[in-house]
């Protein structure tokens, strides 16, 4: 799934072996992450309606303990139904994981988090909302804002903010 082009029939493969073994030995949070990166596999074959079976899966196999994984899963929820033309749901789902990730303390796992969030708003165009996700994403890998604060209240005075 990380390979540039990405091998998606490949990685379904390798996601069937897996989930076998995780139905074995595996933690729920573990099955479903499976189920996440199934659901993302038939995502990149153009299947939206198995991408949101395998995100549904996936979520209802979570605990409220697994913020991340939830995160995740609303994630792929969206990018499934919005594939599938349902805009305002996928929508839904995105601001859910923001709303939850706004919760939760900062970790390089959430930066990511942040960021794909970040990508899908300016996909559908909240570019106020996508610039406030790459701004979490920054911050919670630990990049401050570096502008001076007599600098940032210029800017901001001059409409520069709104720009």
């Amino acid at each position: 799934m990380r390979l540039d082009p990405p091998e998606p029939d490949r990685a379904l493969e390798n996601l069937d072996q897996a989930a076998k073994e995780l139905e074995l030995i595996g933690s729920e949070v573990e099955l479903a992450r499976c189920e996440f990166e199934t659901g993302r596999a038939y995502l990149l074959l153009g299947d939206a309606d198995a991408a949101e079976r395998r995100a549904r899966a996936g979520l209802e196999r979570l605990d409220e303990a697994a913020t991340l994984d939830l995160c995740n899963g609303q994630l792929l929820l969206g990018d499934a139904l919005s594939v599938r033309g349902a805009v305002e749901e996928a929508h839904a789902a995105y601001r859910w994981a923001a709303d939850m990730l706004g919760m939760m303390s900062a970790g390089r796992e959430s930066a990511a988090v942040w960021r794909a969030l970040g990508d899908r708003l300016r996909a559908h165009g909240d570019v106020e909302a996508a610039a406030e996700a790459y701004e979490r994403a920054l911050s919670e890998a630990g990049i401050r804002a570096t502008a001076a604060p007599a600098l940032q209240n210029q800017t901001q005075g001059a409409g520069a903010s709104q720009a």
